[in-house]
């Protein structure tokens, strides 16, 4: 399997690109459906930026971080961005898939797992992400 991860070739531009359309897809459904963004990435930057030590994989403590940049636990955008999107993700943005999936995750092996259920989504945890899954 040819991951994100790999050495920079057309293929794996391509290959990040579909996977960033995806998941562009899945938060522009959820922040139009007045939805929080869910984002893991958000809640470790909350946890973060107030310099509060939680273990990566104690995610009820995550969510709790009562800060605007933590989109597991408000709805809509953070305050400001929490890094500086690259041209494929914002040419994702602009191009997002059509697809009913409402969940995605980056699995160990590196590619991106998407589901449209909150079942298929916990099945894709188990089966895909163990290390990085318990890392956040």
């Amino acid at each position: 399997e040819l991951t994100c991860e790999d050495k920079p070739t057309a293929e794996r531009k391509e290959r990040c690109y579909q996977y960033q359309r995806g998941i562009a897809q899945v938060f522009i459904k959820r922040f139009r459906a007045g939805a929080k963004l869910g984002s893991d990435i958000t809640a470790v930057y909350a946890a973060d930026k107030a310099k509060i030590d939680i273990p990566r994989d104690d995610t009820n403590a995550l969510v709790s971080i009562d800060s605007p940049y933590n989109t597991r636990k408000y709805e809509g955008l953070p305050p400001t961005p929490i890094a500086a999107p690259g041209e494929l993700s914002l040419r994702a943005v602009a191009n997002p898939t059509e697809t009913d999936y409402n969940f995605f995750l980056a699995g160990d092996d590196g590619l991106i797992y998407f589901a449209k259920t909150n079942e298929e989504h916990e099945a894709n945890i188990k089966n895909h992400c163990q290390k990085l899954c318990a890392a956040i």
